[in-house]
Formats: structure tokens, C-alpha cells, sequence
């Protein structure tokens, strides 16, 4: 797993591991490409603005998140059935231990996973994305990886709690089968991006050489 900041300043994440390749980049504006391989299975997701482009082989779906129709989440869930590389990134993602989920690269990975949890229509549920992890819980994550006990977390703490609360008072403003209920978790979902986004930005998360690597089995339970 690999965190670097791009000339431009938009923050790379990667993950290569067997039979899987992520690729996540997102600037400073909420604007994001990812990307999940597979063997010859390509997920692809890129926001611009107010439109998220989801595609995977032959299918593509373009989505406005402040606008969404039943008929578009139906689409969504054709382009997402079947997919090696998503279902394999939510298996490697469920192994990752608890220490490595306390960083800003794990905190990242919990956001690509809420996202698909968004696209395929899971409600979303607290993680350690979004509940924060403790103090307690990060004194035993690596110096060169531990997220700074300082202003940036406790921003990092308040954003991701207010986009919660605000989450839910949104969704309850719909009625259940209504599908613009989806569109509250889009608005969630970037407002965490962006809370990351930050906490990268001004902690003491180090980004040195342009890249700051976790490898081997410590990234795993």
C-alpha cells in the first residue's frame, strides 16, 4: 500500500497485491478516479463535479449525485454483479488489521469500500472511517504511519460525525423507497473524501519520497 502526493497535489493511493490492483486518486476539490483490477475484470469510478461515471467491461452508467432515478441504481447494480475485483477488495479490505486501519492509508481503503457500499445500495454503517479510531487504539500503529493526536484529528473527528448526522437527518426526509435516499449517502460519502483529504494534508502523516509504503503480513490480521 502506498500514499503519494502528486506534483499537481492530488493524493495517489495504491494497493498491489496478488490478483489485485487498486489505484485511487482525489484532489483537493472532491473530483476522484479509482480503479479495481482483477485478473480482466476493470471496475472504474471517476467523479467530476456532480456526475460519477461508473463502468465496468462493456457497461457504463453516468449518475448525477444530487438527482437519481430507480432506473439508474437498477443499472448500477448490472455493471457491479459479477465483479471479481470489487468482491476481492471488500475480501482483502475485511482482512486488514486493526493497527493498519488506524492510518490514513487504512482510513482510505475504508472510504473506497463505503463507496461501493454506496453504489451497490448498502446503507452505510459507522467503520473506523468514520467513527474515528481512539487514541487507545492508534498508540500501537507505527510512528510512520500513525495518524497525529492533534488539531488535524480532532477536525478529522468533528467532519466525519457532523456527515453522519447529517446523513441521517437527510435520509429520514424521504420516504424508504424513495431512491433520492441514495443521493444523502453520496453527499456523505464525499464529505468524508474531503475530511481525509485534509487530515493527509496538515497531520503528521508522512508522505516521504513521495510515497510512504505498508507491506507484508503486517497489513493483515
Amino acid at each position: 500500500m502506498r500514499l503519494t502526493r502528486l506534483p499537481s497535489g492530488a493524493l495517489q493511493v495504491d494497493i498491489d497485491g496478488d490478483n489485485l490492483n487498486v489505484r485511487k486518486t482525489l484532489h483537493a476539490n472532491g473530483d476522484f478516479d479509482l480503479a479495481l483490477r482483477a485478473d480482466d475484470d476493470l471496475f472504474a469510478v471517476v467523479r467530476r463535479g456532480e456526475h460519477v461515471r461508473v463502468s465496468r467491461r462493456n457497461l457504463t452508467v453516468d449518475l448525477g449525485t444530487e438527482a437519481l432515478r430507480e432506473t439508474d441504481l437498477d443499472q448500477l447494480q448490472q455493471v457491479l454483479a459479477g465483479s471479481t475485483a470489487v468482491r476481492r477488495f471488500r475480501a482483502m479490505r475485511s482482512m486488514l488489521a486493526p493497527a493498519t486501519r488506524c492510518t490514513g492509508l487504512g482510513a482510505a481503503v475504508d472510504v473506497i469500500d463505503m463507496l461501493i457500499g454506496v453504489l451497490k445500495g448498502e446503507p452505510p454503517t459507522p467503520s473506523p472511517a468514520t467513527t474515528a479510531p481512539t487514541v487507545s487504539t492508534m498508540s500501537d500503529v507505527d510512528d510512520e504511519a500513525e495518524i497525529d493526536n492533534s488539531n488535524c484529528y480532532l477536525n478529522w473527528v468533528a467532519e466525519v460525525v457532523a456527515a453522519w448526522n447529517d446523513y441521517e437527518g437527510c435520509i429520514y426526509s424521504f420516504a424508504w423507497y424513495n431512491p433520492l435516499r441514495e443521493v444523502c449517502a453520496f453527499a456523505w460519502i464525499i464529505r468524508v473524501e474531503s475530511a481525509w483529504f485534509r487530515l493527509v494534508g496538515c497531520s503528521s502523516i508522512p508522505i516521504k519520497g513521495g510515497s510512504c509504503d505498508v507491506e507484508g503480513e503486517d497489513l493483515l490480521r
